[in-house]
This record gives structure tokens, sequence and C-alpha cells, in this order.
């Protein structure tokens, strides 16, 4: 009982004395890919936002909504991404957050199980921390280096 009292007011102290931190706005776009949450995803790009992936470019906010962002969302909601590592920096106003994961499950009638590299920058927007930038790059996991054949 002493244990969830502390919790909870753990809890209601960071939710109300800061906003997200970068890493967790990132976490928070993945998450509303996964529930297919185009709108929540959105929300949480930058006006001026672009993204690089595997070699294309969708060069703005509009672009990305009319183009990959579907995709995305239909790829998300249908495996699992499992994050693998993640640093993070950056200052007041600016910021960079790097993750490498490992996305597994089924998608167009195919086993999927990739290793994925993502950098986003993000900008402060008044209290509010926005992605401006992301750039994406996957590739087929390989097997263990360690393990047998």
């Amino acid at each position: 009982m002493k244990r969830s009292a502390w919790m909870l007011l753990l809890c209601g102290i960071g939710f109300s004395a800061h906003a997200a931190a970068p890493a967790e706005v990132v976490e928070s776009y993945h998450k509303a890919l996964a529930a297919s949450d185009q709108k929540a995803a959105l929300a949480l790009l930058a006006d001026d936002f672009d993204v690089f992936e595997q070699g294309f470019v969708d060069a703005s906010r509009a672009d990305y909504q009319k183009g990959s962002l579907a995709h995305d969302v239909d790829f998300a909601s249908k495996t699992k991404r499992e994050v693998q590592s993640q640093q993070a920096g950056g200052d007041d106003s600016v910021a960079w957050v790097e993750t490498l994961t490992r996305t597994r499950g089924t998608y167009e009638g195919g086993a999927v199980d990739l290793s994925e590299a993502e950098t986003a920058i993000l900008k402060k927007d008044g209290a509010d921390w926005k992605i401006v930038h992301l750039h994406r790059s996957a590739h087929a996991t390989r097997p263990s280096a360690g393990k047998k054949k």
C-alpha cells in the first residue's frame, strides 16, 4: 500500500512538472503508429518535418501524410517493434535520439525479422518537443555470429 501511494505521488509529480523528454516523444510516435492513430502520430511531428527512409524522402509533413504514413501505420500495427538500444542528447532547443530496434511479425503474407536504425532530430516547440526529422534504415536480421549452422 505504501509503495502504491508513493508511486502515484511520483507519477503525479512527473506528469505535471515536465513535458515529455525527446526519447519519450519518439516512443509515443511509434506507439501511435502501432495503434493505427495517424492523428496522434502527426501531432508529434513539426510543421517542417521530413523523413529519409531506405533512400526515399518525404520532404514535408504533408508529403509524409499523403505518402508513407499509411504504410508506416499498417506495418507497425501488424508487427512488434522492440528497442534494442537507445541514446539521446542535445540541448534545450534541439535534441537527437538514436534507436536500434528489432521488428518481427507477419506482413503481407510473409515473415518479418528486421534490424532497424533510426535517428530522430527534435526541436522545442513551446513547452513540447516535436520531431523535425527521421532517418531510418533496415535490413533482414542476421543470425548471431556465435551460432553454429
